[in-house]
């Protein structure tokens, strides 16, 4: 028999399960962010339209969101370091493969399979550290894990601008292979001292069809929001895609409480801390995604600050300092009847915060908007790390995976549709702004919809295009004119963010109990 290991040992053991885990999910995080800061480099050197532009990241967040939960409970089934490692390996591979990237469609094939690797890494990464610590460990190393996160996030802005900047964006996928080897190198020392075995748990029958099923329904949806404005919301694809997924979704359900070993244990969210656990990460998801693809686009917008990617990297410091700090130091100086309030008081600060920004317009200076700033970085400190930990500390080890896969895919679809509804409210603000800037033109010019959707939302080569069925002197108004067109945009986005950030305070408020209820089996 194996000897019993020691809580030295054991102490020993976690931290380098936290370690491991922390590296690749820095990767995940980091990858996200430093993209965004090369989004307009991408949108020139592939001549993409806005579309495609949020397809860039939304080809990624529908594969991980689709497949998150399903990855969780695999990983209680086939075991969470196996699932972890099948993550890092795939998203290892496709950020190879994308270093040499040529046109926008491999971009988009090959974020989606990273999204894919994704969504095993971050599933399994908490689970393995929630099942590896001690209990009274727990809430400051999943702070670490979150904080290690939200440093990636934070930090990738200002990698990636100056890759972008000096270098090339194929860097940002060059770092991803470096770090991610490391994480493997790691893993098999993991493996190699019997810290973690690749088969760890009790082996169960595998709900395939579950699998199949909610990965369909999921994706259907996500679609569906995604494409309704380009494709038109009462076309025949975009109702197959309602469809398909309530239905899904439907059927589904009254499935999983048929068979033994379900996909997902709707038993699960008789647990109301979970129930907003799950609300208050897709908050976190909606904001913190929306947040840093909108406010990087608007800082390096040549109609507002005009950063470079670098500078806008430098810029969003303020955000990324705070989180980090506070998503180490202050869980552990929290007692755990006190994360309810310290999430309440994080998204109250996520709506002030996101409420000033809304203010912002094409005169505003760094030197407005910096502390604004800090105020969201507050916010997303003290929730990020603090939701998962109330989350998971009512349920049993046995369901970790999948309780952190369902709450991860929580994130991600909030990731998805603060992307997609960012970016209906953009379309249609622009879509008004422009057409009531034709209208007021002196020559009172008549032009298609089609002219329209150009200048609202077109490439350069799109606007260029429009720009010549006007006159001379229409022209140079309508380009005047549209350099106010980001302030609008941008604050009805922010004033969103804001609103759903006071959603999730209430729901927080509402849902998580003041102190744990016990395991929930």
């Amino acid at each position: 028999m194996p000897a019993t290991k020691t809580s030295s040992q054991k102490l020993e053991g976690a931290a380098l399960v936290l370690v491991t885990a922390c590296v690749a999910s820095f990767v995940v995080a980091y990858n996200n962010t430093a993209l965004m800061t090369a989004l307009p480099v991408l949108k020139s050197e592939f001549d993409m339209d806005a579309v495609s532009l949020q397809w860039v990241m939304n080809s990624y967040l529908l594969a991980a969101a689709s497949l998150v939960v399903v990855m969780g409970r695999f990983s209680d089934i086939f075991g969470k370091m196996r699932l972890f490692l099948f993550g890092v390996i795939v998203f290892a591979i496709s950020s190879f493969i994308l270093i040499f990237s040529e046109n926008t469609w491999m971009m988009l094939a090959f974020r989606f399979l990273q999204g894919i690797g994704a969504s095993s890494v971050f599933s399994n990464s908490a689970a393995l550290i929630n099942v590896t610590t001690p209990e009274k460990e727990r809430p400051v190393a999943i702070g670490i894990w979150a904080g290690v996160i939200t440093f990636g996030l934070g930090a990738g802005p200002l990698f990636g601008g100056f890759f972008t900047d000096v270098f090339s964006w194929r860097l940002i996928f060059a770092t991803d292979v470096f770090l991610l080897v490391v994480s493997l190198g790691l893993a098999w020392r993991l493996l190699s001292l019997g810290i973690v075995t690749p088969q760890d748990e009790k082996r169960e029958s595998v709900d395939y069809a579950g699998a199949a099923l909610v990965t369909i329904t999921l994706a259907s949806l996500v679609y569906a929001v995604s494409h309704g404005k380009t494709s038109g919301w009462t076309s025949p694809t975009i109702l197959a895609g309602f469809a398909i997924g309530l239905a899904g979704a439907a059927i589904f359900y009254v499935a999983e409480h048929r068979i033994k070993n379900p996909l997902v244990h709707f038993g699960l969210f008789e647990c109301r801390p979970y129930v907003g656990a799950t609300i208050a990460m897709f908050v976190v998801g909606y904001t913190l995604f929306g947040c840093f693809f909108f406010l990087n686009l608007f800082l390096q917008s040549p109609s507002s600050l005009h950063l470079t990617a670098i500078s806008t990297g430098l810029a969003v410091l303020p955000i990324a300092v705070p989180m980090l700090l506070i998503s180490v130091f202050v869980p552990k100086r929290l007692e755990r009847e006190h994360f309810r309030w310290a999430i309440a008081t994080g998204m109250l600060a996520l709506a002030i915060g996101l409420g000033l920004m809304s203010l912002s317009t094409n005169q505003t200076t760094y030197a407005d908007i910096w502390w604004k700033l800090t105020i969201i970085g507050c916010g997303f400190g003290l929730t990020f790390p603090l939701v998962p930990t109330v989350g998971l500390r009512d349920l049993a080890d046995r369901h970790a995976g999948q309780g952190a896969g369902v709450i991860n895919t929580c994130l991600f679809i909030g990731a998805i549709v603060g992307v997609v509804v960012g970016g209906l409210i953009t379309a249609n603000v622009a879509h008004e702004f422009v057409a009531d800037a034709i209208k007021a033109l002196p020559d009172k010019p008549t032009v298609s919809i089609e002219v329209i959707h150009q200048l609202a939302h077109g490439s350069a080569s799109d606007v260029k295009a429009a720009l010549a069925n006007f006159s001379s002197g229409d022209a140079d108004r309508l380009k005047a004119t549209l350099a106010d067109l980001e302030d609008d945009t941008f604050d009805a986005v922010m004033i969103s963010m804001a609103v759903v950030a006071v959603i999730g305070m209430l729901a927080s408020i509402a849902l998580m109990r003041d102190r744990p209820i016990g395991p929930i089996a």
